[in-house]
């Protein structure tokens, strides 16, 4: 069995307390006259900063119950940190849509096969909007996008009786669609469901990184043959400024 105590992780209350903290100097900092930007800034493209929330639960292997195996080396696939991930964008917005890089990051103390391990997801994404309406101070959008993740579990690897660290990496996509609205001269705020696939294909633990379709379910028996897959439908929030 996989041992040690999982890091202290940061209280629910104290990120929300950040989170509101971050909002609150937003929102100053894009305080200013309720006019509207010139079509001439908006057609040449304004950069934005944005604080984003994403909520959702995450549905495929990460159940709790699956276990990979490299000879001796066990790599424990716990259930993912999904309640809410907290994170940063930057992008340009333009007069048909914007880009944008968005950093999301979530942790948690999960319980996988009666042990308590120290799960962190973070998710590096690249996405594009495309404005329904473009002319309209509140604009529909559709979004598509592409992404990196990685999760770290502590002491998640187990080889010889000692317990290690184990990450794992790969890809996502996300589709999805939402409103964005003009709060005012720099300040936007948008909402909206997205659809989220990750697949992980490398795990790392304590030596040479491993082919995640290469290990084994069981002991000593076939390959996996796949990545690692989880899912989420789910709901995203973003407080941006105009630059």
């Amino acid at each position: 069995m996989i041992t040690g105590r999982p890091p202290a992780l940061p209280s629910h209350r104290r990120r929300a307390g950040g989170a509101i903290l971050a909002v609150l100097i937003m929102a100053a900092l894009a305080a200013g006259p309720l006019t509207a930007r010139g079509q001439e800034d908006e057609d040449r493209g304004a950069f934005f900063f944005g604080l984003n929330a994403a909520a959702g639960a995450f549905q495929g292997d990460f159940d709790g119950r699956l276990t990979l195996w490299h000879f001796d080396k066990a790599f424990a696939v716990p259930p993912l940190p999904g309640d809410i991930s907290l994170g940063l964008s930057f992008g340009q917005r333009t007069r048909t849509g914007q880009w944008e890089v968005v950093f999301l990051q979530a942790s948690k103390s999960v319980l996988w096969q009666n042990q308590n391990l120290g799960v962190s997801l973070s998710h590096l994404e690249i996405r594009g909007k495309a404005w329904v309406f473009p002319r309209s101070p509140v604009r529909p959008f559709m979004c598509l996008g592409f992404g990196f993740p990685w999760l770290r579990v502590t002491d998640g690897a187990r080889l010889g009786g000692a317990a290690e660290n184990v990450s794992y990496y790969g890809g996502s996509l996300v589709l999805g669609g939402g409103v964005l609205a003009d709060l005012g001269a720099r300040l936007t705020f948008s909402a909206g469901a997205g659809y989220r696939m990750l697949w992980f294909l490398y795990a790392f633990g304590g030596g040479k990184g491993r082919d995640i379709s290469k290990l084994t379910p069981e002991y000593g028996g076939a390959f996996f043959g796949r990545p690692l897959k989880a899912s989420r439908l789910g709901l995203e929030v973003s407080l941006g400024v105009l630059l």
